[in-house]
Order: C-alpha cells, then sequence, then structure tokens
C-alpha cells in the first residue's frame, strides 16, 4: 500500500504492521501451512520495513520493539533465502 506522508501515514503504516502481525500468529495456530506462514511474515517484515522508513524520514526513533522485530524478521528471511527450501515427503513404507 502507497501512503502520503501526511498526518496519518504513520497511522496507516502501524496499523499495516500490527495487521500483519495478526496473521502470523493466526497462521501460526493449529496446522501450520509453511508457505502461507513465509507469505504472511515475508508481508510482515515489508510493513515493518515501510514504518521503519516513515519513521526515519521524520527523524523519529525507531522503537526497540520494532527495532528488534524487524531484526529477527530479516534474519529469518535472509536464512530462509540463503538455504534451499527442502521439501520432504513421505511415501507409504517410509
Amino acid at each position: 500500500m502507497t501512503v502520503s506522508s501526511g498526518p496519518l501515514a504513520l497511522v496507516v503504516l502501524m496499523s499495516e504492521v500490527r495487521d500483519a502481525r495478526r496473521s502470523v500468529r493466526a497462521l501460526r495456530v493449529g496446522k501450520v501451512d509453511p508457505d502461507l506462514l513465509l507469505r504472511a511474515r515475508e508481508l510482515l517484515l515489508l510493513a515493518m520495513e515501510n514504518y521503519a522508513a516513515e519513521l526515519v524520514s521524520r527523524r523519529l526513533p525507531i522503537p526497540p520493539t520494532l527495532r528488534d522485530d524487524l531484526r529477527l524478521q530479516r534474519d529469518i528471511h535472509s536464512r530462509r533465502e540463503a538455504s534451499p527450501q527442502v521439501r520432504y515427503t513421505h511415501t507409504k513404507g517410509d
């Protein structure tokens, strides 16, 4: 989503971060679909990056929780890209 730099931009961007966090949490409950969870994490990272960039552009500090979550999501994302995706399939008799 493209957001103008008006007064509501930070509110909208933070709302996107909250929504993305909720999606990731919801996908981690019960049977986990790895592909859906991966996509949700990518969207969360994008939302956090956009919010952090807007804070920086306004010369505002990045809250420690956001900073730490960004590090975590960046690490997850970079590790995922660095290692090839391995799928295990089980057949009868395995």
